[in-house]
C-alpha cells in the first residue's frame, strides 16, 4: 500500500469510526498491539484500534488479548477487506474498544473481508453490522436501509457475517475463528425453503398439527424433537418454540433432519447469546440430501406440483372474491 493509499485507508478509517459515534486513535498505522502502546491510546470513552488481523489470533499476543477480555473493554472486533499497510498478506482489523461498554461480558464479532468501505454502499453496509446486533427489522442502524439498497448484502448472510460470544469463551479475537461461512453445494438449500417455519408472535400461540413435524427451542440449545402426526390433530404451544412442517409430503426422514441439528455446520450459523427468532431458521442453510428419502428429481417435481396447486388455489379464491365485490 502506497503512502497515498495509506492516507486514504485511513480517512476511511476517520469516516467510519465517525459513522459509528466512535474517535480513531491518532496514528492507526503505528500503534502496536502491545503494552507498551497503553500509554499513546486516547482518553475518549469510545475509540477504534486498527491492528494487523495476525495478531488478534498469534500465540505472541495471547497474554494481551487476554489482558483485554478480562478487562471487558473490547465491544467489537471486525476483519476488513483491506491489507495491512507493511504486509499486503495480512488484513486491516479493527477493535472497538469501549469504556462504557453496554454489551458488558460479550464481545461481537464482524466479518467484512468481502466489503470495500471505499464504497458508500459498503461503508454503510459495514457500519450497520458493527453497531447493530437483530438485523433486520429495525430501527437503530448507522444508515437507513431498503430506500437505497444500503442494505443489499446482509439480510440473507447475516449469521455468516456477524455473531456475539460470551467473553469468558474468547480465546482468539480473530472473526473467523467464530463466524462459520455453510459453502453453497449442491443439494443444499435455506430451511426456509424446505420447511414451514411457524413461530410464535406473542407467548400464548397454540397449533394444531396434521403434519409430522420438528420442534425446537429459540432459547438456548434447539433441543429438535420430532412430532408425529397418527392421524389426530396434535396441540402444541409456540411458547419459547418454533415448528418446522416439511414443505413436501413424505420426502424427508425427520429423524436425520433432528440429527442434522446437532451438527456444527448448523449450530454455528445460529446466533449465541439471545433468542433464535423465525429469520435466524428460515436463512439457515443446509443440507437436504442429508435427509431425502426419495430421488431429488422426484423431490423436485412434487415440490412443483405443490406449488402449482397453490397458484390455482389461490388464483381461483382471487377470483371468487372479485365476483363477489361485483356483486
Amino acid at each position: 500500500m502506497t503512502k497515498t493509499n495509506t492516507e486514504v485507508m485511513e480517512k476511511l478509517l476517520k469516516n467510519l469510526a465517525a459513522n459509528i459515534g466512535y474517535e480513531l486513535i491518532p496514528t492507526p498505522f503505528g500503534t502496536p498491539f502491545e503494552e507498551a502502546s497503553l500509554e499513546t491510546l486516547p482518553d475518549d470513552k469510545q475509540f477504534v484500534w486498527s491492528v494487523p488481523a495476525s495478531v488478534l489470533s498469534d500465540d505472541a499476543h495471547k497474554d494481551f488479548r487476554k489482558m483485554w477480555i478480562d478487562a471487558d473493554l473490547i465491544d467489537t472486533v471486525a476483519e476488513l477487506s483491506w491489507a495491512w499497510p507493511s504486509d499486503e498478506n495480512d488484513r486491516i482489523a479493527i477493535m472497538l474498544i469501549d469504556i462504557t461498554r453496554s454489551r458488558r461480558g460479550t464481545v461481537k464479532f464482524v466479518d467484512a473481508t468481502d466489503w470495500d468501505i471505499e464504497k458508500d454502499e459498503d461503508m454503510a453496509g459495514v457500519c450497520n453490522m458493527l453497531i447493530h446486533d437483530l438485523y433486520p427489522g429495525e430501527d437503530l442502524l448507522a444508515f437507513d436501509v431498503y430506500e437505497d439498497t444500503k442494505d443489499e448484502g446482509l439480510d440473507e448472510p447475516w449469521n455468516e457475517q456477524v455473531c456475539i460470544l460470551a467473553a469468558r469463551d474468547i480465546d482468539s479475537l480473530l472473526p473467523s475463528s467464530y463466524i462459520f461461512k455453510l459453502e453453497q453445494q449442491a443439494g443444499s438449500d435455506i430451511l426456509g425453503g424446505l420447511f414451514d417455519i411457524k413461530a410464535s408472535m406473542t407467548k400464548d400461540t397454540t397449533i394444531k398439527l396434521e403434519k409430522s413435524a420438528i420442534v425446537i427451542s429459540t432459547m438456548g440449545k434447539l433441543n429438535p424433537m420430532k412430532i408425529e402426526y397418527k392421524g389426530e390433530p396434535i396441540s402444541l404451544s409456540l411458547k419459547d418454540k418454533m415448528v418446522l412442517i416439511p414443505e413436501v409430503d413424505d420426502c424427508y426422514d425427520l429423524d436425520r433432519v433432528v440429527e442434522m441439528f446437532a451438527k456444527e455446520e448448523v449450530l454455528r450459523q445460529l446466533p449465541i447469546s439471545r433468542r433464535i427468532n423465525r429469520n435466524d431458521m428460515f436463512n439457515l442453510k443446509i443440507n437436504y440430501s442429508g435427509f431425502l428419502i426419495v430421488s431429488e428429481d422426484e423431490w423436485r417435481e412434487r415440490r412443483f406440483e405443490q406449488s402449482r396447486e397453490w397458484l390455482n388455489s389461490r388464483t381461483s379464491q382471487v377470483r371468487e372474491n372479485s365476483d363477489n365485490n361485483k356483486k
